[in-house]
Order: structure tokens, then C-alpha cells, then sequence
């Protein structure tokens, strides 16, 4: 009798450990969690930049905070975007739309593309790159819900 309850509190701590290393798994905090469109409306604003320029061989890197940028999504596809820079305070209204990861803001008849690395109820991140014969540009900014 005792070696079969050896037996069976040993499977039972098995099956818990199994359970809870499978519960434990590594959060993957990159992607859109859930229907962006709805996710994306709101005020955002920039928190930190990181990235690089390479224009005629010269690398310029990147990584600090970055507080300038304010967008304001809203339902109907348009949006606000203010610059909230120390030496001036600039405002202009946009349309944005989204496909898959990637986010349009259209500007006066002018489109931009980022594609969207990050984006839940609290986090936005957005990639901006560009790369021709004579110049390479990555940008990557992180936003947090106001």
C-alpha cells in the first residue's frame, strides 16, 4: 500500500510541474493583441526611440528617450498629430488606415508606411525603415496610451 501511494503522489507532482512549466512559457510581448483597428484609437504618445542612419558611409545610432511625438487616432480613420517639441508646439490632422502590421498616416495627400511591432492596450511600437543606394534608415519608436 505505501509503494502505491509513493506512486501516486510522486505522478501527482509530475503532472503539476508539467503543468506549471508549460504555464510558464516565455511572453512574447511583440505582435497586435487582438483587432488593431479598435486597439490603435486613442492618444498616444512617443516614449523612446531607437535606431540608425547611414547616409555616404557615415553611421549615425540612437537609443534614448523621445518625447515629441503625440498622435490622436479616432474611429473614423482620421487623426491629430501635435509635435510637443521644446522649441515648438506643431499640429496636423491625418487619415490613417491599417492592413495586416502595417499602419498608413496620410498627411495632405502625403502617405507614410510603419510597421506596427507592438500593439495592445498600453504599447504602441512602430518601425519606419528605408534603405536606396546611397542612404539606409531604421527607426523604431514606442508610444504608451494616455
Amino acid at each position: 500500500m505505501k509503494k502505491f501511494e509513493l506512486k501516486f503522489w510522486l505522478s501527482c507532482m509530475m503532472i503539476a510541474l508539467c503543468i506549471g512549466f508549460t504555464a510558464c512559457s516565455d511572453d512574447d510581448d511583440e505582435g497586435i493583441a487582438g483587432d488593431a483597428k479598435t486597439l490603435i484609437v486613442g492618444t498616444w504618445e512617443s516614449t523612446w526611440s531607437k535606431g540608425y542612419e547611414i547616409y555616404e558611409g557615415e553611421r549615425d545610432e540612437w537609443n534614448e528617450a523621445y518625447t515629441e511625438d503625440v498622435y490622436t487616432f479616432k474611429n473614423d480613420g482620421s487623426g491629430t498629430y501635435k509635435d510637443v517639441s521644446e522649441s515648438s508646439t506643431y499640429t496636423e490632422d491625418f487619415t490613417w488606415s491599417i492592413s495586416g502590421n502595417k499602419l498608413k498616416i496620410t498627411f495632405n495627400g502625403y502617405g507614410d508606411e510603419a510597421t506596427i511591432k507592438t500593439l495592445n492596450g498600453n504599447t504602441l511600437v512602430l518601425v519606419s525603415q528605408d534603405k536606396d543606394e546611397n542612404e539606409e534608415y531604421y527607426d523604431e519608436i514606442s508610444f504608451k496610451k494616455k
